[in-house]
């Protein structure tokens, strides 16, 4: 569902005070998505073409570890939260 609103004033009355200046739009893709874009077409513009290599979960390097930690980082939530987060995992 989108908010669709008439013109770029009513949308700010909205933000502003919460106005009900829009009209509720649902928009429907009736088809395959993927037929319509090739996600492999701009590859070599994004993927390195040196040292670049598929994740394998079962076997992940030292290198690779690092992304699939799911401890929350040190300060996740800042200085005040370390000590009761210590040893929290995110869900």
């Amino acid at each position: 569902k989108c908010k669709e609103f008439a013109s770029a004033s009513d949308a700010d009355r909205h933000f502003e005070d919460g106005a009900n200046t829009y009209t509720n739009v649902c928009f429907k893709y009736d088809g395959n998505i993927f037929k319509c874009y090739d996600s492999f077409s701009n590859k070599d513009k994004f993927v390195p073409k040196d040292k670049f290599n598929y994740l394998e979960h079962n076997n992940l390097s030292n290198d690779n570890k690092q992304y699939y930690d799911f401890n929350m980082p040190k300060l996740y939530r800042g200085e005040k939260g370390k000590k009761n987060d210590k040893n929290q995992k995110i869900k």
